[in-house]
């Protein structure tokens, strides 16, 4: 059950990374390097 959350969550995160890419300039640019660290995880 924690496998499928985590995996969940991490296909969540790609999906976040892809769509902060646009706004890495802004504030949001510490929560792209979160997602970007979750998915090299």
């Amino acid at each position: 059950l924690k496998t499928a959350l985590v995996a969940r969550e991490l296909a969540c995160y790609k999906v976040d990374t892809a769509a902060l890419s646009e706004t890495r300039f802004s504030e949001q640019g510490q929560l792209e390097e979160v997602g970007a660290g979750y998915t090299f995880f």
